[in-house]
């Protein structure tokens, strides 16, 4: 964030690493101290995302928001700014090994490596949360200045992590280096951090940032945050070009919101140990039948089954739903030579089936979302997947890998055919109990909602499914912390 120049003088008289021992010829000496723990960690970054803290901490620039970019005190993505702390320093304010403020070569300070205008920022040796504060600042005065920082996506939504990739790009300075075209770094290299990921030097500053979000950051064996996908801006609709430019691109879908404070509907949002389910070919209860090709790495928690294109591979995978309502369902893309474009998904919950389709001909190495679903606490889920696919590249092969529901939103239950209490024995009405049949309503599939992917499909549902999500959207909500929960 400082020019050559200058980071070249520095350089001249701060030769080596950060730590153990810190340069001591910038604005700020550096001073003792220690880190805080991951919980500190995590309630740090969210009150400073929500432009909280105490009171002598650095002014936050407020950031153009809407069509009309009008300035707003606008939160920011609660993830995104742990991410760049991971990206800038591992989230260090201290060296460990010396106990000393994290001071770089270019004079970058702390958690955020402030450098340009550090002088603004009284204290960013000392204290973590002025850090984090000056970090944010200076990422509200790169998003302002998208007439030079590459421009904007879709409406300037400040609460969508995808809105701030140029940003996070110029945060780091706003250079071809950091051009997602730029030719130096390997076209098809997979998401940072994640498995498979090549050098920090093969990816542009904000592809960085863009891989912690995925897969975060760890210390004292505990993840700073919770994993969040996210969506790569197609690099056609960057300028291939050095120097400034300032375009307006459609907003990569599907986005994500990231608030501190999530939204729960009256009944209240699942513990975080009930919100998430994860179904491996690891699991115990995994079973395959038909040939395929076991792979030890490129998929999640590495290993992963691969199968051409065909009949006669049938892959089953079993759980218990942890919560009741309605999920979002993602299967895990491995890496090569997982490039099916149609992977046939057959979700069995509720009573139902809902059947989805994941494209796997893309970079792999994350969860994408295809669908949703409605589960019942306590109750089985099944997925199973076939290698019955409408593509036809016979070169393709589908990989059988995970899949992950999480926890959306309050549904209620379908009602369906099944055994009920009668008023009386037999035909007949009478006295006593007995057991009858119930007139009941057929079960009916819930579609699929919109998420992003064209290639995700459902089960066509009538009024009675309509009704249902109709039902739970229009239900009381309430507010709940997030807090950047791992």
């Amino acid at each position: 964030m400082i020019s050559f120049a200058l980071a070249s003088l520095i350089a001249a008289q701060c030769n080596g690493s950060a730590c153990p021992n810190p340069c001591t010829n910038c604005t700020f000496a550096p001073v003792a101290g220690n880190n805080s723990s991951v919980a500190e960690l995590q309630e740090l970054f969210a009150t400073i995302a929500q432009r909280q803290g105490a009171a002598d901490l650095p002014g936050i620039d407020e950031v153009e928001s809407g069509p009309t970019r009008a300035r707003t005190a606008a939160e920011f993505p609660c993830r995104l700014l742990p991410a760049v702390g991971a990206t800038e320093s591992s989230i260090l304010q201290f060296c460990t090994e010396s106990g000393l403020t994290v001071i770089s070569f270019d004079c970058g300070f702390g958690i955020m490596q402030v450098t340009s205008g550090a002088a603004s920022y009284p204290g960013i040796q000392t204290r973590e949360d002025i850090n984090v504060a000056a970090g944010a600042d200076i990422l509200a005065q790169k998003w302002n200045g998208n007439e030079n920082f590459g421009g904007h996506f879709g409406d300037s939504d400040p609460g969508l992590i995808e809105s701030w990739y140029f940003a996070t790009w110029a945060y780091n300075g706003f250079v071809y280096s950091n051009n997602p075209n730029n030719p130096d770094n390997p076209s098809n290299r997979p998401p940072f951090h994640g498995p498979g990921a090549l050098s920090r030097g093969s990816y542009p500053y904000q592809e960085l940032v863009w891989g912690f979000l995925e897969f975060p950051l760890e210390k004292d064996g505990s993840l700073v945050w919770e994993g969040l996908q996210v969506t790569y801006p197609d690099a056609d609709t960057i300028p291939n070009q050095s120097g400034l430019f300032d375009v307006s691109i459609a907003l990569p879908e599907p986005s994500h919101a990231d608030p501190c404070v999530q939204d729960c509907p009256a009944s209240g949002c699942p513990p975080p140990e009930l919100s998430t389910l994860f179904l491996d070919d690891l699991d115990a209860s995994f079973t395959v039948s038909g040939t395929v090709q076991q792979h030890d790495s490129g998929g999640f928690r590495d290993h992963f089954l691969s199968a051409p294109i065909g009949a006669g591979v049938l892959a089953r995978f079993e759980g218990t739903a942890p919560f009741t309502g309605l999920f979002d369902v993602a299967g895990f893309i491995p890496t090569d030579p997982a490039t099916c474009e149609d992977l046939r998904i057959s979700v069995q919950a509720v009573g139902l089936t809902t059947e989805l389709s994941l494209n796997q001909n893309v970079s792999g190495g994350f969860f994408q979302t295809v669908g949703q679903v409605i589960l019942e606490q306590g109750q089985p889920v099944v997925i199973e997947v076939t290698n019955a696919s409408s593509d036809t590249d016979l070169t393709h092969r589908l990989g059988i890998d995970a899949f992950r529901f999480t926890w959306r939103d309050e549904a209620e239950l379908p009602v369906g055919e099944g055994e009920g209490e009668g008023a009386g024995e037999g035909e007949g009405a009478g006295e006593g109990e007995g057991e009858g049949e119930s007139e009941r309503p057929p079960l009916v599939a819930v579609p699929a909602l919109p998420s992003g992917c064209t290639c995700a499909t459902a089960t066509p549902a009538d009024g009675a499914a309509l009704a249902l999500l109709l039902a739970f959207l229009g239900a009381g909500r309430r507010s709940r912390a997030r807090h950047v929960r791992s």
